[in-house]
């Protein structure tokens, strides 16, 4: 069971990778190269690391949503996060139902009644 189990959160962390993380550093990337060919002047809010501009609170919790092209790429990355979370609820219900199922095939051809039972010799006949 444990081979099952890690084999299929192998496959969650591979679809939500392909999903969600590869396509928002993607995304990233490109808010990064349009800042560059807009960039105007340089604020204490430019000198910030390039992690911390590219963050979806970052831009929403600022008032930066002037930059339009900063906010498609900002509501692109929200859908795809949103998208990941809801494979990762379906993945997860399929997990269990998957490993419950699993779980009693191996009991119906493991576990026996001779498993649970023991014998008894030399006990008295009278308990009184």
């Amino acid at each position: 069971m444990y081979f099952a189990l890690k084999k299929n959160l192998t496959y969650l962390l591979l679809i939500i990778t392909i999903i969600a993380a590869i396509p928002c550093t993607v995304l990233s990337f490109a808010i990064k190269f349009i800042n560059e060919k807009d960039e105007m002047t340089t604020t204490a809010v430019d000198n910030q690391p390039f992690i911390t501009k590219i963050s979806v609170g970052y831009i929403f919790s600022n008032n930066y949503l002037v930059e339009e092209n900063l906010l498609v790429f900002a509501d692109v990355i929200v859908y795809l996060n949103a998208a990941a979370i809801f494979y990762m609820v379906i993945h997860s219900i399929y997990l269990r139902r998957m490993l419950v199922s699993f779980n009693k095939t191996l009991d119906s051809d493991l576990i026996s009644p001779s498993d649970y039972t023991c014998i008894v010799k030399g006990l008295p006949l009278n308990l009184n």
